[in-house]
């Protein structure tokens, strides 16, 4: 093992991969002259084990963070929510059989995070001490200077852009596949009885993951999936294929930046429009204490159009940022940072695809007048 460390810089441990021996590997890797390590590790860590699903699948969580932060090397411990392709091992057998979802607790919540979504922000904190931008979609879709300067020592919650239920779940899948999906709720007895029948050699019933008692975890780090999203969108997006963001030259985005900035403040609606592509998403990000920032991404040509010069007053000063290498714009009022505006062109450069707006004011407490 320890020759497969020559030349490495930073390892991604995984919890399943060396269970136990976590410890033992880091301390060969600090030897072989690697400086970090990533853990993968879970929201519900601190939680008894005989409550951990995944522990009876190998997962050793807790000892796989406990390594990383005894290590000696700098480290970043992801903490994740319940995987979005959970939802495919638990249903999708009788999703392709028909349209009947039969499962236990229909009202448990959580917040089902993309495990594309998880592979950028691992992939960032290995990579360098800034957490990518577009890794926290959308609500978290922040310039450089509204995120923490390092990744290194700290334990990140990373969680889907909303808690929805069992049945919501299966009815935005539904939705996304174009079929009418029902949720049936099935008795927690039922799936007790059968957890507990010489054929079932997993868990006890006291350790299924939609345990009526357990409490759901509201999004924190968010990272939704492409198209992005906690207090944003439908969720739809959570089973829908993400549209990648297209690289831009810089003259260019910036010089439709400066377009749409003077369309929207300037009132000018058909030029607006012309700018917007047909299926053009605004991802608003208030956090439920701005008015610019609604609850639900906004879609289609006319109505973004509308709500942009709605919400473009006058009195304000706009300034020009780069964010993950693109232009943005910062917009103030006395100084005060009111929003972060961030646009998605297409390939050619010429129709925006996606505005991304963080209005949240406790995500704009360090944001400085200064000009870039």
């Amino acid at each position: 093992m320890a020759g497969h460390f020559a030349g490495v810089e930073a390892v991604f441990l995984h919890p399943r991969a060396f269970g136990d021996s976590a410890d033992r590997l880091l301390a060969l890797a600090a030897e072989r002259g690697v400086r970090r390590v990533v853990a993968l590790s879970a929201m519900n860590i601190d939680d008894p084990f005989d409550l951990q699903p995944s522990r009876w699948r190998g997962d050793r969580n807790k000892e796989a963070e406990e390594a990383a932060v005894a290590s000696g090397l700098a480290w970043t411990s992801l903490r994740a929510s319940s995987f979005a392709g959970n939802t495919l091992q638990a249903w999708g057998a009788q999703i392709r059989a028909g349209d009947v979802v039969r499962y236990v607790h229909a009202g448990f919540r959580e917040s089902l995070l993309d495990e594309r979504d998880l592979a950028e922000v691992a992939a960032r904190a290995l990579l360098t001490d800034a957490l990518l931008p577009d890794a926290l979609l959308p609500d978290a879709l922040l310039p450089d200077a509204l995120l923490p300067d390092a990744l290194a020592g700290r334990r990140l919650e990373l969680t889907g852009p909303e808690s929805l239920s069992h049945e919501e779940t299966v009815a935005v899948i539904g939705a996304a596949l174009g079929r009418p999906l029902r949720f049936e709720e099935v008795p927690s007895r039922a799936v007790a009885a059968h957890l507990r029948s010489p054929r079932w050699s997993g868990p006890s019933s006291s350790c299924t993951r939609c345990s009526p008692t357990s409490t759901p975890r509201s999004p924190t780090c968010s990272t939704a999936a492409r198209p992005r999203s906690g207090s944003s969108p439908t969720g739809r997006e959570h089973v829908q294929a993400r549209r990648p963001r297209a690289r831009v030259d810089r003259r260019t985005h910036r010089e439709v930046t400066e377009r749409f900035i003077e369309a929207a403040f300037g009132g000018d609606l058909p030029a607006l429009m012309e700018m917007l592509a047909p299926d053009v998403v605004l991802w608003p990000d208030g956090g439920g204490k701005s008015t610019a920032g609604g609850p639900r991404p906004i879609r289609g040509r006319d109505k973004v159009a509308r709500v942009v010069v709605a919400n473009a007053r006058g009195g304000v000063d706009v300034r020009y940022r780069q964010v993950n290498g693109d232009p943005s714009v910062v917009i103030f009022e006395e100084d005060a940072p009111l929003a972060v505006m961030v646009l998605d062109l297409d390939t050619g450069g010429e129709q925006v695809r996606d505005i991304y707006v963080v209005s949240n004011p406790d995500k704009l407490g360090t944001v400085s007048g200064d000009t870039a």
